[in-house]
């Protein structure tokens, strides 16, 4: 029977109680305390996610008339967080304990299909096997009517591609990444598994500086080429081409821990250049990691440490017997640009190897011969690569390649980070030839005007809007007011094609507001284009909502047709905050646009009020 959408806040309510979606402690009394909501459907789901009743994501099933799949056992499901041929992939919270957990479910067409459970349960015992800091844990395996599940630990953070969208990262804090990966990769070496899907979508940074694996999907026991194995990969080659080892692409037999630290090598490249190291076609990827050589970081960076590059390169040697023997030998290796980290300490000390030859005592902070650049490579360099062209003719040679497509690894809600403003303070005055910096002149003072009395460029009408919510990657810019659709001129966009984020308008107290929300990815609110014609000074004024939020948003000013930008962090706000700046407009030549970029997925960033001021120019 195809699900109905409720007519009606009566009807909301009634699929909240079949739905089963609130904890049964407070169900009663929540339903009974909700008399006063809205008669609109739609606004009392509003109402009910500004309180906390519901998420968003149950205020969607819930609006679409669904109301199953809100539980598993004793698990309330709270939001989906990722999604691949593996299963899905959601938040829930024990009703019990309260801990958020995450939930991995195997697909219901997959349930009657035996190789499919096989893989299934053998990822469940490849985690139970494995305990480690630098590893995702896994609490249980159960089953709920016919549907399997795994309860895997929740890591809040974001994953390593998240955090180099903007371009590379400083090879200080790459080194420190790919060495606590290290780690987690020894534990399971010592147990005996390799993970073969190794990249920066499977690694995920927390809160506090500590790198997790995750995704146990495509582990299986070192040297395992025949009987299971064999049958779960069906003859075909797993993994991801951009981080693939030649050896696993060509699905050779007798696969060991060298595969992962091939993978583990081009991810520390794509760590420290925005990017892995080839690009084409899958095929074409796959002749490339067995035929070509990755660039050379001290090459493409006349500043990057040439020792280290060397570390690098034999991480991605072609040939299993030219790289590293264990992850414990990369650890060693980039030991002379490795700091002092309780991360790393603890991912190290619970390894077999950390009794032997890996002692932590070596892994302190050490004066390494060479200096240790601070910035990505730079984009011009990118330019002088990438024009060459590879041309390689394979005669002969079938490749048969199953690519592993999940949308987010087990275990994530995604925090992208929100790109930096440059750290380079275009205004400091350049440093006198005794060393010392000159004082830096007083700026002018603002012009004595009334900024009530000020000419308004641009000021964001929403008393005619209608509440909606969509997503995808390009959303707005209708012209249209009407329900389902964004102010004239406004947008929500991410920053991969590939990424998907929710574009919305909701009514709060107060007023209606225009928000944007990630799902995977970064999401950015776009106002239109606005000119500041003839004015000297501007002062932008809008109020904003990030909700309870450790993570910083950020507003940026940009100018249209130029790489000038103004950036600003937004503090975090549960309640409705004021934000107003002044900007000189001989800044800016052309016309210009505010973005909003949410850098936190779960919580939704909502603007109101947003008005453009200007002073007549003197």
């Amino acid at each position: 029977m195809a699900a109905t959408a409720p007519a009606d806040t009566p009807a909301l309510l009634d699929l909240i109680r079949q739905s089963g979606v609130l904890p049964d402690a407070t169900a009663a009394d929540t339903l009974s305390a909700a008399a006063s909501l809205p008669p609109d459907p739609v606004h009392a789901a509003t109402a009910l996610i500004r309180k906390g009743v519901l998420t968003q994501f149950q205020a969607r099933m819930l609006l679409a008339g669904k109301t199953r799949g809100f539980r598993l056992g004793d698990y309330l499901i709270q939001d989906q967080i990722g999604k691949g041929g593996m299963g899905a992939v959601f938040l829930a919270v024990h009703q019990t304990l309260g801990r958020k957990v995450a939930i991995k479910v195997l697909p219901p067409v997959a349930a009657g299909d035996r190789v499919a459970q096989e893989r299934f349960l053998r990822e469940a015992r490849t985690a139970a096997a494995l305990d480690h800091p630098n590893i995702v844990k896994l609490f249980d395996v159960c089953k709920s009517g016919d549907v399997r599940y795994l309860v895997l630990e929740f890591v809040d953070g974001q994953t390593l591609e998240q955090a180099i969208q903007a371009g590379g990262i400083s090879p200080s804090r790459a080194v420190g990444y790919v060495a606590q990966a290290a780690a987690g990769l020894q534990h399971a070496h010592e147990k005996g598994f390799i993970h073969r899907d190794i990249k920066p979508a499977n690694l995920i940074l927390t809160a506090d500086g500590t790198v997790k694996i995750l995704d146990m999907g495509l582990a299986r026991p070192a040297g395992n080429s025949a009987g299971l194995t064999e049958q779960l990969d069906q003859g075909a080659v797993v993994g991801t081409a951009d981080y693939v080892a030649p050896e696993q692409a060509m699905n050779m037999p007798g696969l060991d821990i060298r595969a992962d630290i091939y993978s583990l090598g081009v991810t520390f490249y794509a760590l420290i250049t925005g990017r892995p190291p080839f690009s084409g076609s899958t095929a074409s990827k796959l002749v490339q990691h067995q035929l070509k050589d990755a660039p050379s970081l001290s090459r493409l960076d006349k500043t990057f440490p040439p020792k280290l590059a060397t570390v690098a390169a034999r991480m991605m040697a072609k040939r299993p017997d030219d790289r590293y023997p264990t992850p414990a030998d990369v650890i060693l290796a980039l030991q002379p640009w490795l700091t002092e980290s309780p991360n790393l300490t603890a991912g190290v000390n619970q390894t077999e190897a950390a009794r032997t030859r890996l002692s932590t005592r070596n892994l302190r902070a050490s004066a390494a011969d060479e200096p240790v650049r601070k910035k990505g490579v730079p984009g011009w360099v990118w330019a002088a690569v990438g024009g060459g062209a590879l041309a390689v003719v394979l005669g002969g040679v079938t490749l048969f390649m199953l690519m592993k497509k999940d949308t987010n690894p087990t275990g994530v809600v995604s925090r992208p980070t929100t790109p930096a403003a440059s750290p380079t303070d275009p205004d400091t005055p350049p440093t006198k030839p005794d060393g010392t910096a000159p004082s830096k002149p007083a700026p002018p003072p603002p012009p004595p005007v009334s900024w009530a009395d000020g000419q308004v460029l641009y000021a964001l009408d929403l008393s005619k809007q209608q509440p909606f919510e969509v997503d995808g990657t390009n959303m707005g810019m209708s012209g249209k007011t009407g329900a389902g659709d964004f102010p004239d001129g406004w947008s929500v966009k991410t920053w991969k094609a590939e990424d998907r984020a929710k574009g919305f308008a909701d009514t709060t107290a107060g007023g209606p507001a225009l928000g944007a929300k990630s799902v995977a990815g970064n999401a950015i609110l776009f106002s239109p284009e606005i000119d500041f014609k003839t004015a000297q000074f501007v002062k932008l004024k809008f109020e904003y909502q990030s909700g309870a939020s450790d993570k910083l948003c950020t507003v940026r000013v940009r100018e249209m047709g130029a790489t000038k930008t103004d950036n600003e962090n937004l503090r975090p706000a549960a309640e409705w905050t004021k934000f107003e700046k002044v900007y000189d407009v001989a800044v800016f030549k052309n016309a210009v646009r505010v973005e909003f970029h949410n850098s936190d997925k779960g919580t939704d960033l909502r603007v109101r009020n947003f008005r453009l001021l200007a002073t007549e120019k003197r």
